[in-house]
């Protein structure tokens, strides 16, 4: 209620601004309602920064979020399915960057246009091709926890001015006084099918009513703006999670079925491909193959294609390294 009320004030005075400027010339008595507009407006907003702070109930899993913000008095709840495994979707939140959020630009100049003025980067203004985490983790953000594959936590001090930004957790948590801290997770639950949830939370923590009190200023004028940026973030995971390996290079794995080979399928020499007895496979000559799933060859060796025409071959990523899984049909 309180982040609505002052939203629609805001949206009221901006209204009513423009009709005592740029009045219609046709209607009689302009000025008088344009009045009537901003004063509802001013109204609105006021009694929206006025209510009491209600502390928030979050959904969602077990997370190692919990540990680290178990009481806050703001928060905000996101998630999406991802049609990836999570080494796959927790990789993706590692390395999504500026420019793949619709809109992230745009709305963090609006909320902090002074900082693109002095050109200094933060995560309000991030190079446009860096992994956002990054960014966020050289510019004031702390990070709290990594499961890799699963969790990744990061903070900040978000009010009351600080000598330095926090350097490691146990700084982060050690900081004394009227302060505020933020903290952020993206949680990767494994669904059925090889399909993820990924689950992102935002708490935040004022040590005292003073704190608390600037704060909720801030966030009910913020929080529509912060909670498009994050579903946008979300769905820039998505769409970089879902992206289909198009190439495989020197995949860890290969699992050819002996009845898959009897239908004369060959594979690359390579001590790193092998059929279900562990034993290597052989091919002719890259300019030789014409079996279908091979897609071009390289100085690397060769490649298939992500979905194999029959086989049914398809990448997973167990870490850095890629591995083709060709499994039959």
């Amino acid at each position: 209620m309180d982040v609505a009320l002052v939203d629609a004030g805001l949206l009221l005075l901006a209204v009513g601004l423009v009709l005592l400027l740029r009045p219609p010339r046709r209607v009689r008595g302009r000025r008088r309602r344009a009045g009537a507009v901003v004063a509802i407006g001013f109204i609105l907003m006021a009694t929206g920064l006025a209510l009491p702070v209600t502390a928030p109930r979050l959904p969602g899993p077990l997370m190692g979020l919990d540990g680290v913000v178990p009481v806050y008095q703001f928060g905000e709840h996101h998630e999406i399915h991802i049609a990836a495994p999570p080494g796959r979707v927790y990789d993706a939140v590692r390395e999504v960057t500026a420019r793949e959020i619709r809109f992230f630009r745009l709305l963090t100049w609006l909320r902090s246009p002074r900082l693109w003025v002095s050109g200094s980067e933060s995560v309000l203004n991030p190079s446009p091709d860096a992994p956002i985490l990054e960014v966020a983790l050289r510019s004031g953000f702390v990070l709290l926890r990594d499961d890799p594959g699963r969790e990744i936590v990061i903070g900040t001090i978000v009010c009351c001015r600080q000598p330095a930004p926090p350097v490691s957790p146990e700084d982060f948590l050690a900081r004394e006084g009227s302060l505020t801290r933020a903290v952020v997770n993206f949680h990767v639950v494994a669904e059925a099918g090889g399909t993820s949830r990924l689950v992102t939370q935002t708490r935040v923590h004022a040590t005292d009513a003073a704190a608390k009190r600037r704060f909720a200023v801030y966030w009910r004028i913020i929080y529509p703006g912060s909670a498009l940026i994050r579903r946008m973030w979300l769905r820039a995971v998505k769409g970089r999670a879902e992206q289909s390996p198009t190439l495989a290079t020197r995949a860890d794995t290969l699992v050819l079925p002996d009845h898959h080979r009897s239908r004369g399928l060959s594979l690359p020499s390579d001590p790193h491909f092998a059929d279900e007895k562990g034993q290597g496979c052989h091919t002719e000559p890259c300019e030789e193959i014409a079996n279908p799933g091979i897609d071009r060859c390289d100085s690397l060796g060769w490649h298939l294609r992500h979905h194999h025409p029959f086989l049914g071959g398809e990448m997973v990523h167990p870490g850095q390294h890629p591995a083709l899984i060709v499994h039959g049909g």
